[in-house]
């Protein structure tokens, strides 16, 4: 029986490493704060509805652009990945729709 058990301790602490380096976690990720974000910096400008078809990893991608400045956009954003990952979580909630 011990002999099962380090691998099984292995193959979960890969998962979780894997996880972690996709860099986005639903269950991480906080749809209050993210809609605070997106009511103070977003929505000045954009709709919610423009971006709720997308899926989490194309607003994954253009949020870490914007912010990295490889995105054009209107003025340069400040979002930690905490703040992307929330603000995702805020436009793909069923409660959001």
């Amino acid at each position: 029986m011990e002999s099962l058990v380090k691998p099984t301790r292995m193959f979960i602490s890969a998962v979780a490493l894997a996880t972690a380096a996709a860099g986005f976690s639903a269950e991480a990720a906080d749809v209050a704060a993210g809609k605070k974000t997106f009511t103070a910096i977003c929505s000045a400008c954009h709709k919610l509805e423009d971006y709720q078809a997308k899926s989490e990893a194309q607003l994954q991608t253009t949020l870490k652009g914007i912010v990295a400045g490889t995105v054009k956009h209107e003025k340069k954003l400040k979002l930690s990945q905490a703040d992307i990952d929330n603000v995702v979580a805020y436009i793909k909630a069923p409660a959001a729709k």
